[in-house]
């Protein structure tokens, strides 16, 4: 999900989130701002377990207590199936106050013995809705998913029609003009300020607001969980939604089926040394998108350069911002969003549009542009993807730190950075209580997905994930996008088998990249995969593959026939396990990348 201030965008997921440890007794959790005496304990919580909050709230709460939740309700809602579940509005009173929970269902296509049960979907944010969105998204679940499973999301509490907070109205007057660091950044963190104080008096009064952190909405979907009748959870969640599900790992470890997090946010992954590496992940798309134009006869911005192009137009919209039919302008900060936005796609999918909208801004046709801005809004509540980002962190946000950050920020990324957006944590008004130590000791294997060319959730967040994880095997695409489930066939296949069968993949596992070229013309063999040609000038050629060999393995993975033979990633090297005249040999090749038109190779 994408907010349309760069740095509110990437600083309140989670901001300085407070860390936890585990105190030694199975139905708490300490949190690291208040640190425990013991925190040797083994992970895991029961339901009703606490904790001590270290954001100065209410206690962190495993579980419901005795609350016991009805059975879903299901009607029929456009596309799908919707309902209202009705949970506590503060889990450590199960029975105070409550709020209903609306979500949404496309059911399984599939015979009742077929049927497994639900899979579950968060879309990212914090602030996304879910109950429209997956009514839309269904359409890209393979058929043996849809046959086997219901899919369901939800409107996070907070969030459109589960109590949302509606406050995207004070967002109205952003700033219009990019940050300059030549003469401090006091005027910009007071135009920051105002904005902030605008919607902290609009949320203010919402009912929700000191239950409306990652712990309550955990809490939410075990609830969802027992309202559908699933004995324990199968969740696949995007971005933000990766934090939400290690956070019920680490609660509700004993609760989970299949966890797949794709687009990882580990802990402290948007606190201020985070927030710059996504800025340099931003900047790298960029060059990204710009290679690709240069590789396309049909790219309008071809001989200036994309990048160079919009460089120079940011410029001149701060100049001479455009007057638009409503009002308001369209200045850099509108071009620099827009820009933000489309690296967190493919250039593949979205390069030439954009392209073409920005020639037509240059051009002084301001309308494709606007138009093309519009196709990313809708979806997301910015009043509660800043309060859910407060509400997580237990470290406030000063004017101090945000003046440090915006001097980072010009530094290391000279196109985006100047881009304004602060977020004071100082003046939340509702409780900040942190989330739970990641510890999911208990829990089953959990699969991580991690993109190479991943700006929004840099690849290296992946690997740290998976890495903190008590029991995961991490799957890496090589290719740009922010996330890539159902979107391509290497990755659903290995989706698929892990939601139906609990099967993981082996550990090193990659899926996607450019098309590669080892160089070898193959057919099936005896015991392998016979090669029949090498090709002069190549990856093979190079490593020493002759005519003849059978290879009967690549990366350990056995090759008994073509059709097992894995799609290689170019630019990544592979070890081929050869019979090579009955002996066993290995050889290492790199397979070529081959670049073609907006596919661009990510590198490091």
């Amino acid at each position: 999900m994408i907010a349309s201030r760069l740095l509110a965008s990437v600083m309140a997921v989670g901001l300085l989130a407070a860390g936890c440890s585990n105190d030694g007794d199975s139905n708490r959790l300490t949190s690291s701002a208040e640190p425990a005496s013991d925190s040797s304990g083994s992970g895991g919580t029961t339901d009703g377990g606490t904790t001590d909050s270290g954001g100065g709230g209410g206690p962190i709460v495993a579980g419901s207590g005795d609350f016991e939740v009805a059975p879903a309700v299901w009607q029929t809602c456009g596309a799908g199936e919707c309902a209202q579940v009705t949970v506590p509005l503060n889990h450590a009173e199960p029975d105070g106050e409550t709020i209903d929970v609306a979500l949404s269902r496309v059911p399984a296509t599939g015979s009742p013995d077929e049927r497994i049960g639900s899979i579950f979907v968060n879309f990212g944010g914090p602030g996304g809705e879910g109950t429209e969105t997956i009514l839309d998204f269904a359409v890209f679940i393979p058929n043996e998913l849809r046959q086997r499973f219901d899919v369901i999301s939800w409107d996070p509490r907070g969030v459109e029609d589960t109590m949302g907070l509606g406050c995207d109205d004070e967002f109205g007057d952003e700033a219009t003009v990019l940050a300059d660091p030549s003469d401090g950044f006091d005027d910009e963190i007071a135009a920051d300020r105002e904005v902030w104080d605008r919607l902290t008096a609009c949320i203010a009064d919402s009912p929700i607001i000191d239950d409306i952190g990652t712990v309550a909405v955990a809490n939410d979907l075990d609830l969802l969980r027992q309202a559908v009748g699933d004995e324990k959870l199968t969740y696949l969640g995007f971005s933000y939604g990766t934090q939400l599900g290690w956070v019920y790992a680490s609660m509700f470890p004993q609760n989970v089926r299949a966890l797949v997090l794709d687009g990882a946010v580990p802990p402290g992954l948007l606190e201020a040394d985070g927030v710059l590496d996504q800025l340099v992940a931003i900047e790298k798309a960029v060059d990204r998108f710009d290679i690709g134009c240069s590789q396309v006869p049909e790219c309008p911005l071809k001989d200036e350069g994309l990048r160079n192009t919009i460089t120079r137009l940011a410029a001149e919209l701060e100049a001479n911002p455009i007057p638009l039919d409503d009002g308001t302008t369209y200045g850099p900060v509108d071009l620099l969003n827009i820009t933000v936005s489309v690296t967190y796609l493919d250039p593949v999918q979205i390069g030439q549009p954009f392209a073409d909208a920005v020639a037509s801004l240059r051009d002084g046709d301001v309308g494709p542009i606007v138009e093309f801005a519009a196709l990313f809004e809708g979806g997301f509540d910015q009043g509660a993807f800043l309060s859910i980002g407060c509400a997580d962190g237990s470290i406030r946000t000063t004017d101090a730190d945000i003046a440090e950050i915006y001097a980072q920020a010009v530094e290391i990324s000279p196109l985006i950075g100047a881009v304004p957006g602060g977020v004071f944590c100082d003046t939340y008004p509702g409780e900040q209580d942190g989330v739970p130590v990641l510890d999911t000791t208990g829990a089953p294997t959990l699969l991580v997905i991690g993109n190479t060319g991943d700006n929004a959730t840099p690849y290296d967040g992946a690997v740290e994930l998976d890495s903190l994880l008590a029991d995961s095997v991490l799957l890496t695409y090589d290719g740009s996008g922010h996330t890539i489930t159902f979107f391509n066939e290497c990755v659903d296949a290995i989706v698929v088998d892990y939601f139906v069968d609990l099967v993981a993949p082996p550990a090193g596992t990659r899926c996607g990249g450019l098309p590669a070229r080892l160089g070898v013309f193959l057919e099936d063999g005896d015991g392998g995969v016979a090669v029949l040609e090498v090709a002069s000038g190549t990856a093979a050629e190079a490593a020493g593959v002759a005519v003849g060999d059978i290879i009967t393995a690549v990366d350990g993975r056995p090759t008994p026939t073509l059709a097992e033979f894995p799609e290689l990633t170019g630019g990544v090297p592979v070890t081929l396990t050869v019979n090579r005249a009955g002996a066993a040999i290995e050889i290492v090749a790199t397979p070529s990348a081959t670049a073609d038109g907006w596919n661009v190779p990510v590198t490091e």
